[in-house]
């Protein structure tokens, strides 16, 4: 399956940073990188909080979100949540989380959003972004050697 993707799309960090760097509106900015990294059909999400609402109740898990996973959050200062992709380990890749570097994609600790982002609210993880089941699309490069 991976390689009938088109190359873009082998890289999810890549397209996150792609998508970012083409002036891509803020508001709802995570979910709209990781709806671009997955290759998904637009379906009309402004949010990642609208995105986690469509996702069914039965696939959303609290803990130990495998690598690949989507994981999510609700609220915010404006009430968009967020989107990011778990790296295991208790890593996640995601946008708006290297300093000084907007919509570019890093990676970083669950903890860093509670840190850094008050009012936001981890939800779970899933594999389905909204109502699509992402496990054959999810293509994160392998971890770097510890």
């Amino acid at each position: 399956m991976p390689e009938r993707l088109p190359p873009v799309l082998r890289s999810i960090p890549g397209r996150l940073d792609h998508y970012a760097r083409q002036g891509a509106p803020r508001a709802g900015l995570c979910a709209s990188a990781v709806r671009e990294a997955l290759g998904a059909p637009w379906q009309g999400f402004g949010s990642a909080a609208e995105v986690f609402q469509a996702v069914p109740d039965d696939s959303v898990r609290r803990f130990n979100a495998p690598r690949g996973a989507l994981v999510y959050w609700v609220g915010g200062s404006r009430g968009f949540g967020h989107v990011a992709f778990a790296m295991g380990d208790h890593l996640t890749l995601s946008v708006d989380v290297v300093p000084r570097r907007p919509g570019v994609a890093g990676v970083v600790p669950f903890s860093w959003f509670a840190e850094h982002w008050p009012g936001l609210e981890y939800v779970g993880w899933s594999w389905y972004w909204g109502r699509l089941d992402t496990r054959p699309a999810v293509l994160l490069p392998p971890p770097a050697d510890k």
